[in-house]
């Protein structure tokens, strides 16, 4: 089995960078190293409409959805 640490790099362009990392053992970005990246993608990210007060993932069959505050990242996995 294959576990993953997940980081978004966040831009203020509004398209971030979804980053799923081998080292899964690490607390945080403290010791994070690109080196151990299994995978980047760029994201676009959305405005909600309304605010959300609560981190929140939502998982499709397309993948999944980070929202929290204003934005909402969608992350296709295919």
């Amino acid at each position: 089995m294959l576990f993953i640490q997940f980081f978004l790099n966040r831009k203020e362009s509004g398209t971030w960078t979804a980053i799923f990392n081998k080292e899964s053992k690490q607390w945080g970005a403290y010791k994070y190293q690109e080196a151990q990246d299994a995978l980047r993608v760029d994201v676009k990210t959305k405005t909600l409409s309304a605010t959300q007060e609560t981190l929140v993932y939502k998982i499709s069959k397309k993948g999944f959805t980070m929202d929290w505050d204003k934005i909402s990242v969608p992350v296709e996995i295919k």
